[in-house]
């Protein structure tokens, strides 16, 4: 096999692999907004619900991290903007 066809089957092989991983995170997605959905008796957009982790992922990391005082203030500004984003997320469901 020439270095060509290699490079070629490593590149077909990848691009697979790609489209594996996007389509199982692509269904995570699906289950949890399916999960949110039962959890807050309305139906939520796979957008919202990736605003409610970010959110959430804000939270968590804001919460429980133990950093200097100029760190922490950025993560409580992250964790600010991420809540008002879900809010807005939220609001334009209606």
């Amino acid at each position: 096999m020439n270095t060509s066809a290699t490079w070629n089957l490593r590149t077909q092989n990848m691009a697979g692999m790609t489209d594996k991983i996007v389509m199982n995170l692509s269904m995570l997605l699906a289950w949890t907004a399916a999960f949110y959905s039962k959890l807050l008796g309305e139906e939520v957009t796979p957008r919202q619900t990736l605003h409610a982790l970010h959110a959430q992922l804000a939270f968590f990391v804001a919460g429980f991290s133990s950093c200097g005082l100029s760190v922490r203030l950025l993560l409580m500004a992250w964790l600010g903007i991420a809540l008002l984003k879900c809010k807005a997320a939220f609001r334009t469901s209606d």
